[in-house]
């Protein structure tokens, strides 16, 4: 019975760590796009 949690944890976590890596894409990606929205907007002030 104590098994049982401990490996759906498991899967989980793995299945957690391997979205990590897309997360972090991601986060990079949107960090590209609002700089680059920002840096427009300063040009047209």
């Amino acid at each position: 019975m104590q098994w049982q949690p401990s490996l759906a944890g498991a899967g989980a976590l793995i299945g957690f760590l391997n979205e990590l890596p897309v997360f972090f894409v991601h986060i990079q990606q949107l960090k590209e796009v609002f700089a680059q929205d920002v840096f427009m907007l300063l040009q047209q002030s």
